[in-house]
Order: structure tokens, then C-alpha cells, then sequence
């Protein structure tokens, strides 16, 4: 999910507005290692919504980017290995239960003609109000 920001520097760093008050922006130091030349090191701001993906020319607005991947309790791509040792369609579903990201759809089946649908992974809920702009 995207979240628009109000940022403005504060001491050595950033802070971000959220319900009214001004809370301090983490920032998290990243280095891209570039194949064929030098490494970049850029800072990375970081709000409570996740790290800020785009800010505007003079910094006062910023897109925070929410992912379930990095936010919350995720297993990562442990509930496959159960998947695939599961003997039914019963273990598959239950298997698929702790699945969080990325959002898959999967389609099983067992050797008793049994079929089964999941979607699996988090999905944000939004009104209708908010559906295309965040």
C-alpha cells in the first residue's frame, strides 16, 4: 500500500507528520552494489507505513510504500516446503495457512479427487472512497 507523507528535516534527520504530531523519521543507510562500477550509497527514510520509495523536488512530500513482505510476522517461503510434503489436499490447505507474501493464487489436488483454490497473501481493504489514490 502507498501512504502520502508531510516530511521536514529536523536536527540531523527527518520527521513525518501523522495524525497531527511530528514523529522522527528512522533512516536506514543502503549500499547498492552496481555491477560494473562503484557502489551508491543512499539513506533511506523510514516511517512507521515503511521506507519512503519517492519524495518530492523541495522534500516536504513523500510516498511511504507498505509491504506485507517487511511488515508484520512473514515466514517467508517456509510454508512451501510443508506444500510440498504434504500427502493431501487437507495438509496442502493447512500448510498454505501461514503464507503472507507474495499474494499467489495455487491450485491443488490429491489422489482422492480431491480439488482445492486458495488465495493466499495480505491484501490491503479500502473503501471505494480510497480505492485509486493512496
Amino acid at each position: 500500500d502507498l501512504y502520502v507523507e508531510n516530511m521536514r528535516p529536523s536536527g540531523d534527520g527527518l520527521e513525518y507528520e501523522f495524525k497531527g504530531e511530528w514523529r522522527d523519521a528512522e533512516v536506514r543507510h543502503e549500499t547498492i552494489e552496481v555491477r560494473s562500477g562503484e557502489s551508491v550509497e543512499i539513506d533511506v527514510p523510514v516511517t512507521h507505513h515503511g521506507p519512503v520509495i519517492s519524495q518530492s523536488a523541495d522534500g516536504t512530500k513523500a510516498i511511504a510504500f507498505r509491504y506485507t513482505a517487511t511488515t508484520g510476522p512473514n515466514l517467508g517461503y517456509e510454508p512451501l516446503l510443508d506444500m510440498l510434503l504434504a500427502k493431501n489436499a487437507d495438509e496442502i490447505d493447512e500448510s498454505m495457512r501461514q503464507w503472507v507474501d507474495p499474494c499467489n493464487n495455487l491450485v491443488f489436488g490429491d489422489t482422492q479427487g480431491n480439488i482445492g483454490y486458495l488465495n493466499r497473501g495480505q491484501v490491503p481493504i479500502r473503501t471505494i472512497a480510497n480505492a485509486w489514490l493512496p
